[in-house]
């Protein structure tokens, strides 16, 4: 039998199938599996001003989910102060974390909440090439997540956990550098 539907509902249908399949063959929180590239650790050496900025498509299935903006916001904030960081308002020149946060929950779909976390530092770079330089991302990191509603509420604050502990465990490796190759 050949059913007849909307393109939207077909996009929609298979993207919730790619997902549930990676989710499927998964079973748990997707974070990077290969070593990040020693660039990107390199970039947060002597970083010690950071703003925080929190984005989210779904602030309201955050707030079901008891991780509303302002919690993530207070436990990234509470992250950077704990590594010695200090936590200030944007301003030209300084290093700004930027943690965006996709929930795609399909009404049509109930049972299931796909999440995403990412979270990068953009600060100014020189672009040898150009001759100037430009606010750019120099370090990513990203969590994803497909869950049953059910299960949600537990595992995204986990993966998200999981994710600033990773980037905690980046800052630590900067601090074990030998003085010649700060």
């Amino acid at each position: 039998m050949i059913m007849k539907c909307s393109p939207h509902t077909a996009c929609v249908a298979a993207s919730f199938f790619v997902l549930l399949g990676a989710g499927i063959a998964v079973c748990a929180p997707i974070l990077p599996k290969g070593p990040k590239t020693a660039s990107m650790v390199a970039s947060l050496q002597g970083v010690r001003k950071f703003s925080v900025e929190v984005h989210a498509t779904r602030p309201d299935v955050l707030d079901q989910i008891d991780l509303p903006i302002r919690k993530i916001e207070s436990r990234i904030r509470q992250m950077l102060r704990s590594k010695g960081a200090e936590v200030v308002p944007p301003e030209e020149g300084v290093a700004r974390l930027v943690m965006r946060v996709v929930i795609l929950h399909e009404p049509k779909v109930p049972d299931a909440v796909a999440y995403s976390f990412s979270l990068r530092v953009d600060q100014s770079a020189r672009i040898e090439r150009l001759g100037s330089s430009l606010h750019l991302p120099t370090y990513t990191i990203t969590s994803t997540g497909l869950e049953h509603a059910d299960d949600v509420r537990m595992n995204a604050s986990r993966n998200f956990g999981l994710m600033l502990d990773a980037f905690v465990d980046d800052l630590d490796k900067l601090e074990r550098l030998p003085e010649t190759r700060r």
